[in-house]
């Protein structure tokens, strides 16, 4: 399984890209005992725009399981980020770097210790691949766990029991942000595509204060399904979040390592 670490890591790749059309957060569930005195659409929009994180800089560690019936792995990250610049990540197993990861705006790099290869593309191989619009911002967003609201799409926001839930349709997908009325965290959101029959679901909790920053979510799982299968399920735990500019992000590919297609 090792061995083929280029073929899991892509797909942890691509469906954190896909998963990028959710930019979920969520917050633990509070008590309904109390009454809910509900807010406009507008107020409740607002309040999740600005709950947004935008740092200059994030440095994260976290532990990542992924599963889709056939391949289990987990491996330990460090992830840090320059905003609108730079995403950088590595991955662990047994102590031991398997891969390295840099995002640019405009280009994807990867190198494999395990293979001795390394990979760069553009993100338009990656829409072509896997039918998907993918963009840096996106993959920011995602990892910062911000929501992503299409502003020029009709918005819905609707109260029931304990959550609000703000619905939009943007061809073909059809996506609901559910949203805890207390907190105006986001709780979970679901995307469906209905060309493929594909669903989404993630969930994010813990939220945790970090300095300068805002709420944080330590502990998230992504879901796809298609025609109430399950294809993979993700899960993120952080571990430590700060925003220390001083660290380092090391990327130089090998001159004996090759370029893998």
């Amino acid at each position: 399984m090792m061995t083929n670490i280029h073929h899991w890591f892509s797909i942890i790749v691509s469906i954190l890209v896909v998963l990028t059309l959710l930019g979920c957060s969520a917050s633990k569930k509070l008590s309904t005992v109390d009454a809910i005195k509900e807010k406009s659409s507008d107020y409740v929009l607002n309040a999740v725009q600005k709950g947004a994180l935008t740092p200059d800089y994030l440095n994260a560690r976290a532990k990542i399981k992924f599963d889709d019936g056939s391949t289990r792995i987990s491996f330990n990250a460090n992830i840090r980020i320059k905003r609108d610049s730079m995403i950088w990540m590595n991955a662990s197993i047994l102590g031991y770097e398997a891969a390295r990861l840099l995002f640019r705006p405009d280009s994807i790099f990867m190198i494999n210790r395990l293979e001795k290869s390394y990979v760069k593309d553009r993100y338009e191989s990656i829409d072509s691949l896997f039918d998907v619009p993918v963009s840096f911002t996106q993959l920011q967003d995602l990892l910062l766990g911000n929501a992503l609201l299409d502003e020029s799409a009709p918005k819905s926001v609707d109260l029931l029991d304990d959550k609000y839930n703000i619905s939009q349709v943007m061809e073909p997908y059809s996506i609901s942000h559910q949203i805890d009325a207390r907190s105006l965290q986001i709780d979970h959101i679901q995307v469906s595509d209905v060309r493929s029959g594909q669903q989404l679901d993630a969930t994010l909790e813990s939220y945790e204060p970090v300095v300068d920053l805002g709420n944080f979510s330590y502990i998230r799982q992504y879901i796809i399904n298609k025609d109430n299968v399950q294809l993979a399920n993700i899960q993120i735990n952080y571990s430590h979040v700060d925003r220390d500019r001083t660290k380092k992000t090391p990327f130089s590919i090998p001159p004996h390592y090759s370029r893998s297609d």
